[in-house]
């Protein structure tokens, strides 16, 4: 699962390039919007199982600069803020622990089958994506090759044909047989 692995992870330096950043905050953002549908959903289903009224959160905009007078000033008079450009007023619900009930599995569902899909298809470092791992790199250079053991020298197998490593293109094997053949 991708998420036990980001937090096995924590503590460690992992350079992301801009679009791995973008998409891990576009991640981050669609499992709050997943959290807010499922308080909602919870905050129905208790309204429905209570037999209260629907009361929907109330969604409002505002200003980015709020109170009055201006943002700096140097005699403190000013009672201007900044704030968020959105404002939701969630209506009080008397019991509020079944519409946690209903909002936490839903919200670990979220989480598991869209954040974490999500997550999983563009896992790994993306920079080099076409680049062998170590062990699939080491059997396709050849002996001698920096970074890689050497190979012990091929040696005769039954008939007129050499044992070759698996980097060894057929030209070459052919060559060997060729050569066995005629001296032989």
């Amino acid at each position: 699962m991708s998420i036990t692995r980001e937090v096995g992870s924590l503590g460690r330096t992992h350079l992301y390039t801009r679009w791995e950043v973008r998409f891990r905050a576009f991640a981050a953002v669609l499992s709050l919007l997943g959290a807010a549908a499922a308080t909602v959903v919870g905050m129905a289903v208790t309204a429905l199982v209570t037999g209260a009224d629907q009361v929907w959160p109330a969604v409002t905009f505002r200003p980015v600069i709020g109170g009055d007078g201006a943002l700096l000033d140097a005699t403190g008079t000013s009672t201007a803020h900044l704030q968020l450009p959105v404002a939701i007023s969630w209506p009080p619900l008397d019991p509020w622990w079944p519409a946690v009930l209903v909002a936490l599995p839903l919200f670990a569902l979220w989480m598991r089958y869209v954040v974490s899909r999500l997550l999983q298809r563009f896992d790994g470092n993306l920079r080099h994506p076409g680049r062998p791992t170590s062990g699939r790199r080491t059997d396709r250079t050849p002996p001698g090759s920096p970074g890689n053991t050497p190979c012990p020298p091929a040696a005769p197998s039954s008939g007129s044909s050499w044992a070759l490593p698996r980097w060894a293109s057929t030209s070459v094997r052919r060559k060997r047989r060729r050569r066995a053949a005629s001296s032989g």
